[in-house]
């Protein structure tokens, strides 16, 4: 009896099967990535810079709450970076799977932990001679 498979090896199936859905969300995930990135290093920036020319007085103009809120957003930002990725991976591993399918069935079939196939084997051995 097969185990079930985790959350992510279920979303990944279903983003898997579904490929337009799959690139809708790339892009929903990239231009959040984009909203969320925008001028995130020369904010923070300044606010260090804030902090190191003005001290602990800064505090109590709400600083340490914008870098709070910038830590947090970078935090955000890099979540759909992530998700980006991993959306661009599932169409790449899909879009792929077709053109080298073979070769990668080939590879399962010699693995080690599954039992090789005898047809496969005998195709590769060289002919014997008959003399």
């Amino acid at each position: 009896m097969p185990l079930p498979l985790s959350m992510p090896e279920r979303w990944i199936t279903f983003l898997y099967l579904r490929p337009w859905l799959t690139f809708s969300l790339m892009g929903g995930f990239f231009v959040l990535f984009g909203i969320t990135s925008v001028n995130l290093f020369v904010l923070l920036k300044a606010n260090i810079d804030l902090f190191l020319e003005y001290g602990a007085m800064v505090i109590a103009d709400g600083a340490l709450e914008q870098l709070i809120d910038l830590i947090i957003s970078a935090y955000l930002s890099v979540t759909f970076f992530v998700l980006f990725k991993v959306c661009e991976r599932i169409l790449v591993e899909r879009m792929t799977e077709k053109k080298f399918g073979a070769a990668r069935n080939r590879e399962k079939a010699t693995a080690p932990d599954s039992p090789p196939d005898a047809s496969a084997a005998e195709k590769t051995r060289p002919a014997k001679r008959e003399a």
